[in-house]
């Protein structure tokens, strides 16, 4: 594992092997009812062809949400790794503003204002997006946004159904790979 941000996939790895083994024994009719049972799936039509297609739809939705669900992990645990940074460096950058700022220039009183803190001017992942644009090749800035938005479109857009990127081009592995780049890029 390459950082904290690889758990979630792991979890993911983990949930997509339970997906697979329920997947595979509900199918097989001789114990259809068992595993229905013991993983409380509500299949509540009695025609065989009806209870397939439930289940089918039941099983597509699960495998959606499992995918969604490891998404909001990964980039949660993204923006924890990034705020974390970004509170060290304005940390640091406050030590030294504060030891060499001149008494006798503008602004001296003032000089720990200037500084944007996390907690007030940087809070969200869109303002880290914003504070990151044209500080890191623009191929991989891309592929963060288009992963920022499938994960607004996950959190926020599904609830109004608004326009948004419903679904992402990048899978999970590709998704930490390029958040993992890009906390190497800030670390540089």
């Amino acid at each position: 594992m390459n950082s904290k941000i690889d758990l979630p996939l792991q979890q993911y790895r983990t949930l997509l092997k339970a997906y697979e083994y329920i997947s595979l024994n509900i199918r097989n009719n001789a114990s259809r009812n068992k595993y229905l049972n013991i993983f409380e799936i509500p299949i509540l039509a009695d025609k065989k062809d009806k209870a397939d297609r439930e289940l089918n739809k039941y099983l597509a939705d699960l495998i959606n949400s499992i995918e969604e669900m490891s998404v909001l992990n990964v980039v949660a645990e993204f923006e924890k790794q990034i705020f974390q940074k970004l509170d060290e460096s304005l940390l640091y950058t406050k030590k030294i503003i504060d030891k060499n700022y001149e008494k006798n220039k503008p602004f001296y009183k003032f000089r720990m204002g200037l500084i944007k803190t996390s907690d007030k001017e940087i809070n969200k992942l869109s303002n880290i997006k914003n504070l990151l644009d044209g500080k890191i090749e623009k191929e991989l800035f891309d592929k963060m946004s288009i992963i920022i938005e499938y994960r607004n479109f996950i959190s926020h857009g599904k609830r109004f159904k608004t326009k948004g990127s419903n679904s992402c081009m990048y899978g999970i592995e590709e998704i930490v790979e390029i958040l993992n780049e890009i906390l190497l890029e800030i670390n540089k």
